[in-house]
């Protein structure tokens, strides 16, 4: 009986040291699954001024934020519209949903930037129309980044619209009509409105004169030789 009792408690112990190691195991498992920092959301990024005015709606196409070297990058996707003459390239942005943003941007990249895809670094000119990309926007800055965390002169300019000139608005109750300037020598031909016919009656009066008295000394030639 006593071998039996001792048998007995042994198993049991056995047993609540494995449920008491199972139940650590899920313990653990149920912490480390928590993440240890909340993640920082795209609506707490500040956007830089001219950007937002550009792009009103982009924070709707902001993927994620990246913590890099103390700066916060915003992450989007893209897809590579054209390379330009002037290398400039066209990016066409899309939503967290795969949609474009109806609006492509241009980007001004950096001579050593270099765009990394499946662990190659290739210049924009070297990939194909369509090429989907993951760009990075740093906090309150007017630039595109392929990786974060780079330096600022390894990053893209944004090119933006120069706005129009605004046109300058008359005074109410008042029309501008658009000028139509005449050449110089047009307007030197042109006689003076005041002047009107009487310079070329005159002219003419004094043209008739002057034939009548030559036709008059004509005809005494005339006789004079008869004579």
């Amino acid at each position: 009986m006593t071998n039996r009792s001792a048998i007995r408690i042994a198993a049991t112990a056995v047993a609540l040291a494995c449920a008491s190691t199972a139940g650590a195991q899920q313990a653990d498992a149920k912490t480390l699954a928590k993440p240890a920092v909340n993640a920082v959301s795209c609506a707490d990024i500040v956007w830089q001024k001219q950007m937002l005015a550009r792009y009103p709606n982009i924070a709707a196409a902001c993927q994620e934020v990246v913590v890099s070297k103390d700066t916060r990058f915003a992450r989007f996707t893209g897809a590579l519209v054209d390379v330009n003459r002037d290398g400039s390239v066209k990016i066409d942005f899309q939503d967290r949903d795969g949609h474009s943003l109806g609006t492509s941007t241009t980007l001004q990249p950096a001579p050593t930037q270099r765009v990394l895809i499946q662990g190659h670094r290739y210049r924009f000119s070297e990939l194909m129309p369509g090429q989907q990309l993951n760009l990075y926007v740093p906090e309150a800055s007017l630039a595109v980044a392929t990786e974060p965390g780079v330096p600022p002169e390894s990053m893209a300019k944004v090119v933006l619209d120069e706005p129009a000139a605004p046109a300058e608005v008359p005074h109410e109750g008042v029309r501008l009509a658009e000028a139509t300037p005449q050449p110089a020598a047009t307007q030197a031909a042109r006689l003076p409105d005041t002047a009107g016919w009487s310079p070329l009656l005159a002219l003419g009066g004094v043209v008739a004169l002057g034939g009548g008295i030559a036709l008059a000394v004509r005809r005494r030639l005339r006789r004079t030789e008869i004579a």
